[in-house]
């Protein structure tokens, strides 16, 4: 199977108790989560120095290498995998089902498509969720948690840039209203089943972790 986004969310005092906050037995932890797969990764040394930093200064990417800042990625996209974090950080996973890159791909398209070619229910309301830019160029590339925001998107390479992103709550709201808009524009889709994907494995995510006022991360696998 390719792979895809799945989402969990979680508690953003948690979050903070663990990556800053001092939580208790929490250094420990994150080691264990940031060098599991030691015998895949670079070296282990690295990763145990970047998860005591992350842990004693909150999680930044500054000052890093660019080696250091993809070994943080790794780091930080391993919180949310069974080896990981779910026991301490206490996230719910939200998905259904992986979503594709080709729904995330449908979802850009629909949102840049001008009504000229709209069905024949072009009269319908057409207006754009004014509150900041579209965050699903996020989906496209990923994004680094206070790092230096979304990598450029590139067309050869089809899969994320950055193999993560976390949403606050705020995105959270404004990332579903302008999900909806794109999912009920009248424009025809290329495939039935990607309107499915998107209302089930993106849109209603984003409202069950909206209604829960958690933080939610997504990580592509």
């Amino acid at each position: 199977m390719s792979a895809r986004w799945s989402f969990y969310s979680f508690s953003r005092p948690r979050w903070d108790a663990i990556f800053g906050g001092g939580l208790q037995a929490a250094e420990d932890q994150v080691i264990q989560s940031a060098t599991w797969d030691r015998n895949v990764r670079n070296d282990e040394q690295v990763s145990i120095r970047l998860a005591r930093m992350i842990v004693r200064s909150g999680i930044s990417y500054r000052g890093l290498s660019v080696a250091e800042a993809d070994e943080l990625d790794a780091i930080i996209t391993g919180f949310f995998c069974p080896e990981g974090l779910e026991d301490l950080l206490g996230h719910d996973y939200e998905s259904p089902d992986g979503l594709s890159m080709a729904v995330v791909n449908a979802l850009i398209d629909r949102s840049a498509q001008p009504l000229e070619k709209a069905s024949p229910r072009s009269h319908v309301l057409d207006e754009e969720p004014a509150a900041g830019p579209s965050l699903l160029q996020h989906l496209k590339v990923g994004r680094r948690h206070n790092g230096a925001g979304a990598a450029v998107a590139d067309e050869m390479t089809p899969n994320p840039s950055n193999r993560y992103l976390i949403l606050d709550t705020e995105e959270i709201f404004r990332f579903h209203n302008q999900v909806a808009w794109v999912i009920d524009r009248p424009l025809p889709w290329p495939h039935p089943a990607l309107e499915a994907t998107a209302r089930q494995c993106l849109l209603e995510v984003l409202a069950s972790a909206q209604k829960k006022g958690r933080w939610l991360a997504g990580r592509f696998c």
